[in-house]
């Protein structure tokens, strides 16, 4: 009798089984990375969810209130909901649950209920000063002590560029000049130098040892940590919107760092008025840049309160420059923003605003955690011509679509400054806290007529 054994499989068979399942695995992962998990709707605006063969929203997660859910969503479809629909800004938020083919949970969707806000597109340059908590440590170097040895101390001690130096000596500072005269002080007495330092928003207490070196300059001993601090910053950028009654408005569209890795602590900063005196036009690898002026000590035109991924935000002064007789124009919420030709303003001369014609290229409408929403091209053949694109100091620009404001403008593309990033309007609205202030000033009215 003869066996017979099974035979295994083709190689060219099983290569195609793994790169199929690999291909499904990232698709798969793909969409996972695209579901929303937070949503704002408009009273009565229809918002169709996302239905694939991977993910589906099924239900209500806690703490979902039912009666909200079942305002929201049609009878017939409350277990796989297509379109979900809000009647008022009163109701809400609703939860739903992201399921893996419809059984394994994966996340929760936040479906929020929101009124619509009204704002006043801006398009001004403006100077922004920003004293942080303290100094920014820019850069750590060695140092050569008056032995002629190669020293270490502000590494040793365990410090970072990025850092920021918020004491000194228990004292609050604010120049490096106050550092260099402590740093010779505690020096001269063999002392540790104590410092506190802030390093993602956690503080610190660090002590660093100043070294002995020899001044060729002056021929006397002095003494140095091997720090390179980095004065209050300024520039200038783009103002966004504001609001015309609570006054909150936003600007740049990303975080000011200080040339550090991380966000600059705030303790007071403002910003002012400012004319853009030149262009240096952008260059492939090169960015360009607005060249403008503004006066350090000038009147504020208004405070910052709070500098993050999505710009910075505070409460205006005064009204912007060439701001009268414009009117409010409603925020597009992200899920509304689509490609297609879009408008956006900016100052090129002075302090005068242009409308310039751009391209939305792509859209990511669920939040990244970078604060870019979309992809723009600048096809405006007058602006080309004057900048080659995207320069910096139009960080801010207000982007229009449709007579909504949809985002500001961001980043550049070094190898290609006709392209960049955008913010979506959403964003910076609600971290403006335009709708808080909304809500409290309701509130206060609601209580007065009771």
């Amino acid at each position: 009798m003869v066996h017979r054994s099974r035979r295994s499989p083709r190689p060219g068979v099983r290569w195609l089984l793994v790169a199929t399942l690999t291909l499904a695995a990232l698709l798969a992962a793909r969409d996972y990375t695209e579901l929303p998990r937070h949503v704002r709707l408009l009273p009565q605006q229809p918002y169709h969810l996302p239905q694939g063969l991977w993910f589906r929203a099924v239900g209500s997660a806690p703490p979902a209130p039912a009666d909200a859910l079942s305002a929201a969503l049609p009878p017939q479809t409350e277990r796989f909901p297509r379109t979900l629909t809000f009647a008022s800004a009163d109701e809400g938020p609703v939860h739903l649950e992201w399921r893996f083919l419809g059984i394994v949970p994966v996340g929760v969707l936040r479906v929020e209920p929101v009124p619509e806000v009204a704002v006043l597109p801006g398009g001004q340059a403006i100077g922004v000063l920003m004293n942080g908590d303290g100094l920014l440590i820019n850069r750590i170097a060695p140092v050569t002590d008056v032995h002629g040895r190669r020293r270490f101390p502000a590494e040793e001690s365990g410090l970072r560029p990025g850092d920021i130096i918020a004491e000194v000596a228990g004292r609050r500072i604010h120049s490096p000049l106050e550092v260099a005269r402590l740093v010779q002080e505690f020096g001269r007495r063999g002392q540790a130098l104590p410092l506190v330092i802030v390093r993602d928003g956690v503080r610190r207490p660090v002590a660093v040892h100043p070294v002995p070196v020899f001044d060729e300059g002056s021929g006397r001993q002095r003494y140095m940590l091997g720090l390179f601090l980095q004065d209050p910053v300024a520039g200038v950028g783009t103002l966004t919107f504001y609001h015309p009654v609570t006054g909150r408005y936003g600007a740049l569209g990303h975080v000011v760092t200080g040339g550090g890795p991380n966000p600059l602590s705030l303790s007071t900063g403002h910003i002012v008025a400012a004319t853009i005196q030149g262009i240096q036009r952008s260059t492939r690898g090169r960015p360009g840049e607005k060249i403008g002026r503004f006066d350090y000590g000038g009147a504020e035109l208004g405070t910052i309160e709070k500098n993050n991924t999505y710009g910075i935000f505070g409460r205006l002064k005064a009204e912007p420059p060439g701001a009268a007789g414009r009117s409010p124009v409603p925020i597009a919420m992200a899920h509304e923003v689509r490609p297609g030709p879009a408008t956006m303003l900016t100052v090129l001369e002075g302090d005068r605003v242009e409308a310039f014609q751009v391209e939305i290229l792509r859209v990511f409408p669920h939040g990244r955690r970078d604060g870019r929403g979309m992809i723009i091209k600048v096809v405006d053949p007058r602006l080309l011509a004057r900048t080659q694109g995207i320069v910096q100091g139009m960080s801010g620009s207000p982007i229009l679509q449709d007579g909504r404001l949809v985002g500001a403008v961001t980043h550049v593309f070094v190898n290609d400054p006709s392209r960049g990033y955008g913010v979506m309007a959403e964003w910076m609205v609600y971290e403006a806290g335009i709708t808080a202030d909304m809500e409290r000033e309701g509130a206060r009215a609601r209580r007065r007529a009771g």
